[in-house]
């Protein structure tokens, strides 16, 4: 069971905050250079980490290495031009995990993420990539560009982009062992070759992909898909959309249909919650199943928050033991700008093999640069 759970979550958290809504942040470009959201953040973002997310700061502290590297000097350096721009950052990431039932108790310490990420940007194109060592379970780590793209601006509300990344879909949130990520296939490292259109607007946003999987998958679990959403924003921090994802396997088809929502209740009470049925159309016949998510968070003082959180998935509603769901709290705290700390206490049911519940608590330090 603790090999399940770490599996769960070695698909590291992507340095994302949604939860940002509450101070009227709809668009994830509003901070992040990936119209997704997660990895390098703008200029901008960087501000706003500094400004409503982090606890203590000093000045200049919230920029790439405390301050050593600004993205104005690097500009001039380059060109002394706005048509050209530079962008670097990086996550370090390291996590604790404990698991404790009738069966074993164990505990274990390892990292998830050593990666940086670079931007080049000339005029209305930005090349982006990552580099580093990527986790393999029960293999030496590989060092791999896990995520690489070009994005053309082609008006001020569309931009195209093309490469090895996740597709839009769902609340593009970074607790990747969700349900609603890992038990769909749309966890990290599980990246796609894509083709990626985005309109993004005050109130509305859309995205139309095509993606399909990188040939290092087996032939089973390679997948050609078709994927959409749509948002509709409104009252300055309420935003409501609708996903679809249409893929097709070797032999087999599935379809996905999901709604979710982000809502900044205040400007300290947040609510983040996503559900997705899906229909398997398999040899056998369809098999249909249910995935959700749900958080509901509390910022106590800036940077220390609280969190309630449900997750859990029944991958075949016609058969009981395919249910798993866990229901916990914990916290979030930034002390300062590049550091984060979080931890979550869970009570985990799982009907496979056996009807069994654990405590699991998990403890990430994030360092991103």
């Amino acid at each position: 069971m603790l090999k399940f759970i770490l599996l769960m979550l070695v698909s590291s958290r992507v340095h994302a905050f949604p939860e940002m809504i509450r101070h009227n942040y709809v668009n994830c470009t509003s901070c992040h250079v990936s119209p997704a959201g997660g990895g390098l953040l703008s200029t901008y973002g960087r501000s706003i980490s500094k400004e409503l997310l982090s606890r203590w700061s000093y000045e200049g502290e919230e920029n790439v290495l405390h301050g050593a590297i600004a993205n104005e000097k690097v500009i001039n350096w380059l060109n002394g031009s706005q048509e050209i721009g530079f962008n670097i950052g990086g996550d370090i990431r390291y996590i604790e995990v404990f698991q404790d039932n009738s069966a074993v108790e164990k505990a274990r310490f390892f990292a998830m993420q050593r990666e940086i990420e670079g931007a080049f940007r000339f005029k209305n194109l930005t090349l982006v990539s990552t580099f580093g060592p990527q986790y393999h379970p029960n293999e030496t780590d590989k060092f791999d560009a896990r995520r690489f793209y070009a994005m053309y601006q082609i008006l001020d509300s569309t931009s195209v982009r093309v490469g090895r990344f996740m597709p839009i879909y769902g609340l593009m949130i970074p607790d990747h062992f969700a349900n609603v990520k890992r038990g769909l296939g749309f966890d990290q490292g599980r990246e796609r070759n894509t083709a990626e259109v985005n309109f993004i607007q005050d109130a509305w946003n859309g995205t139309l992909s095509y993606a399909k999987s990188p040939k290092s998958v087996s032939d089973a679990a390679e997948e050609s898909a078709i994927s959409a959403q749509v948002n509709y924003s409104f009252l300055d921090s309420y935003k409501v959309g609708v996903s679809y994802w249409n893929g097709d396997f070797e032999n087999s088809k599935r379809s996905i249909y999901g709604v979710q929502g982000m809502i900044g209740f205040t400007h300290e009470i947040y609510f983040l919650n996503e559900i997705d049925y899906q229909v398997r159309e398999l040899p056998t016949g369809d098999q249909k199943g249910l995935y959700y998510f749900q958080k509901l968070g509390y910022e106590f003082t800036r940077g220390i928050h609280a969190i309630l959180q449900l997750d859990g998935s029944q991958s075949n509603l016609d058969a009981n033991n395919t249910k798993t769901y866990a229901y916990g709290a914990g916290f979030n705290f930034y002390p300062r700008p590049h550091i984060e700390v979080q931890g979550i206490w869970s009570r985990l049911t799982t009907q496979f093999p056996t009807n069994e519940e654990s405590d699991f608590a998990h403890l990430i330090l994030h360092y991103y640069f």
